[in-house]
């Protein structure tokens, strides 16, 4: 399956944040779809997305925002039908169930792409690289018997199991025999007490569920729900034929009935309501567990460095201290003007008065750009540089000597009003993208009109990562800012080592640290933060909002790591968020990443307004 490259970056979708990682494992969920697909298609075997893959497919044409696996549903005769083309699933795929892997006590089953957690090498390309294990979980459909009494025996005898396993789980060690003994001779059931009990009873209610496999009947059942809950029998006509419909970026066969079995599952299906996971979210925080338990750097995770607490400012030459040092300059040609006249060398004195004047000029233009309210100053080199004009059109009969302690005097005045200089602060503003320019607006608002403030806007460019999570070509999108009334300088001919600003602003947090894309490794924080006082973060995205206390949230909470704890949202001194909820959030996953004596400074840079 192909995707466009854009096609792994992170993602808020229904409000909530889609990570990079998680679209790559969508994306490898997909290809294991397909490969199921392809014995299917070839063997005229029936399959369908089901529960929230369903779901996810009619109502948002792919996964749930906040889904990480994918479940289908087969008739049993099929599945069992599919298992004897196992050998033409890719090498390392296999198949769990019940009754095909020993320590596997479930009646749904499995095809996985892999045996291990992790994938081997050779073959993480074609699995988008992401680097577990997945897995499709399959739902059997076993075939209810339209014999009222003989279907009542089966699920009395798979109740009768499932109260065996109760009953085991909570007698003492020394009963277990004994009740196991009983179980056999009332129901005729056998048991290896050699082998796992728990195995052999989800065994047998697999094969007692699969009684009637490959009758035609009137209803279907998922045993499971309806074992425990009487739910999920359907009338068979809904299970006849497929339909296909998109998902993501493939075709996929759903029931041409799927509104009656959506509605059976979630009612008023449309309406969206973010659920919770059925196991630890998201599905492969289990597998990144495992490599860290084996001292392995999981390279798509930042690991936390205290230095990046520490911001230590850039040395930086003040406009005051600029402006003295020109004016020592211009003190300096002043006094061989003096000597030039003394000497009579006239084309010296040319020469030093258009040094005066260039010097003069740039002083001028460099308040003009960098102080606050400079025209009192300006005007004086103004006047400075008519005094140098005369002189330099040497006209008769003019005491160059007195004119010159004129420009001594106008030199003085401008050095005396240095010591009132205000200087604007040098704001640089790093979006990235056009689209993501409406999260740092309002900040862009506050200050675009603020005389006090040099505020620049310097959209940096960024690469995408593609299947094999390669950088791309440079994607750079300042054109697109001009249809945003924006005025826009160029990252390439900005001085950043010569302004040092005071402010930058980024919204850009992840460094390398995404699998989906990555900015120009010049505008990485722990560059930026040697280019400016103050680096200020401000998130590309907004989602709903998040409130870490409320059960509500778990799924949201669970993938702010993936934004959170990077080395931008890490390393900034002021990180702002739209809501007090947020900023709670922000502080408990920094304050958890970067330990516990970190919560005091989390509580000051944390801010939910500008």
């Amino acid at each position: 399956m192909d995707l466009p490259e854009n096609y792994y970056e992170d993602e808020v979708r229904e409000g909530f944040y889609v990570p990079s990682l998680m679209k790559r494992n969508w994306a490898a969920g997909v290809e294991v779809l397909l490969e199921i697909d392809k014995i299917c298609n070839k063997y005229g075997l029936q399959w369908f997305l089901c529960f929230g893959t369903l779901l996810g497919a009619i109502r948002h044409r792919g996964y749930v925002p906040w889904d990480d696996d994918l479940d289908i549903m087969m008739k049993r005769k099929d599945f069992n039908e599919f298992k004897k083309h196992k050998d033409e699933l890719p090498e390392g795929y296999v198949i769990v169930s019940v009754q095909d892997t020993e320590d596997y006590d479930s009646l749904m089953a499995s095809v996985n792409n892999e045996r291990s957690a992790l994938l081997s090498p050779d073959v993480t390309t074609k699995y988008h690289s992401f680097p577990y294990n997945v897995g499709v979980d399959v739902y059997m459909l076993d075939e209810a018997s339209d014999d009222i009494q003989e279907d009542t025996e089966r699920i009395e005898l798979i109740h009768s199991l499932l109260e065996l396993e109760n009953t085991l789980r909570n007698a003492e060690l020394s009963d277990r025999i004994g009740i196991i003994e009983d179980y056999t001779v009332k129901y005729g059931i056998q048991f290896d007490i050699k082998k796992s009990i728990v195995h052999q009873i989800f065994e047998n209610i697999d094969i007692t569920s699969s009684r009637f496999c490959g009758k035609e009947t009137q209803y279907l059942v998922y045993m499971y729900l309806y074992m425990y809950h009487g739910t999920s029998i359907f009338d068979a006509e809904l299970f006849k034929r497929s339909i296909r419909v998109r998902f993501e970026r493939a075709m996929l066969p759903v029931s041409p009935y799927y509104d009656l079995l959506l509605r059976e599952s979630y009612g008023n299906y449309n309406d969206i309501v973010k659920g919770y996971s059925m196991h630890e979210y998201p599905v492969y925080i289990k597998w990144e567990k495992q490599v860290q338990d084996l001292g392995a750097k999981i390279p798509y995770l930042y690991e936390f460095d205290k230095d990046a607490l520490t911001h230590i400012q850039p040395d930086r030459v003040s406009l005051k201290e600029r402006s003295r040092v020109k004016i020592k300059k211009l003190y300096e040609l002043d006094n061989l003007a003096r000597k030039s006249i003394s000497n009579g060398v006239a084309d010296t004195l040319l020469q030093v008065m258009e040094l005066c004047q260039n010097i003069a000029i740039e002083l001028g233009e460099s308040l003009e750009k960098y102080a606050i309210s400079p025209e009192r100053l300006v005007k004086c080199l103004e006047e400075y540089c008519e005094l140098v004009y005369i002189i330099y059109e040497r006209h008769t009969g003019l005491d160059y000597l007195a004119l010159i302690d004129e420009m001594d005097t106008k030199l003085a005045t401008v050095e005396s009003l240095l010591s009132e200089l205000q200087e604007k602060t040098e704001i640089v503003m790093l979006p990235f993208k056009a689209t993501a320019w409406e999260t740092m607006m309002p900040y862009w608002e506050k200050y675009k009109d603020d005389p006090s403030v040099n505020l620049h806007v310097i959209p940096i460019p960024y690469y995408l990562r593609g299947r094999d999570t390669s950088l791309g070509s440079e994607i750079y999108e300042g054109a697109a800012f001009a249809d945003l009334s924006v005025d826009i300088e160029d990252y390439k001919t900005f001085p950043f080592e010569e302004i040092k600003p005071h402010v930058i602003v980024i919204q850009n947090p992840y460094d390398e640290y995404s699998m989906g894309s990555e900015v120009n490794r010049y505008f990485f924080s722990d560059n930026l933060k040697k280019l400016c006082d103050t680096l200020v973060y401000i998130p590309w995205f907004r989602t709903d909002d998040i409130d870490i206390d409320d059960p509500a949230c778990v799924l949201d909470a669970a993938n702010m790591r993936h934004y959170v704890t990077v080395p931008g949202c890490v390393s900034a001194d002021v990180i702002y968020v739209p809501t007090e909820n947020l900023r709670k959030s922000y502080i408990r996953v920094l304050t958890e990443f970067c330990g516990a004596d970190t919560q005091g400074h989390w509580e000051r840079c944390v801010k939910n307004h500008f």
